[in-house]
């Protein structure tokens, strides 16, 4: 379980597991190649991104699989109204909901949660089905959605210097 509640996140190469809103918080964070095993039936995330803030969670390259083959998840929920959640180039097993995200029975938060997803792969990547209130980014969408705009903030941090 992450709680990224504040501040700005990297994680890279990591293995994340659990069941229901095991990634959560309002805080911004940038998910490279990282594995997101499901060990029960539920939510992955469960972002309380605040208005003012451009990016929640950023999922890059990722990988989302299940304990066994009966467990269904979506990608997430908003925990407040303007959750932000964007899965990109994720390989996602068929523990994945058709629909991809719920609304947490608040049908208003439809109108102001961001969350999208593009290159979306494998059986439970598929954007038949899906909910319409989430959105399928274009490659020039995608493209502007860099791990230095997601996280640079106005000191310019750039976590790939590190490496």
């Amino acid at each position: 379980t992450i709680l990224a509640n504040r501040g700005r996140h990297y994680f890279h190469h990591c293995y994340i597991s659990g069941a229901t809103d095991f990634i959560f918080g309002g805080g911004t964070a940038w998910f490279e190649n990282c594995h997101i095993h499901c060990i029960g039936d539920g939510y992955i995330t469960a972002a309380s991104t605040p208005f003012e803030q451009p990016f929640g969670f950023v999922f890059n390259n990722c990988r989302i699989t299940a304990e066994n083959p009966e467990i269904r998840t979506f990608l997430g929920r908003p925990w407040r109204d303007f959750a932000s959640v964007t899965f990109l180039n994720t390989n996602m097993s068929e523990a994945v909901r058709r629909q991809g995200w719920h609304n947490w029975g608040r049908p208003q938060r439809e109108q102001t949660a961001r969350f999208a997803e593009y290159n979306s792969s494998g059986p439970g990547g598929s954007s038949a089905g899906r909910v319409a209130w989430a959105r399928l980014l274009s490659d020039d969408e995608a493209k502007q959605i860099t791990i230095q705009r997601v996280l640079g903030g106005a000191d310019g941090w750039d976590p790939m210097r590190a490496h």
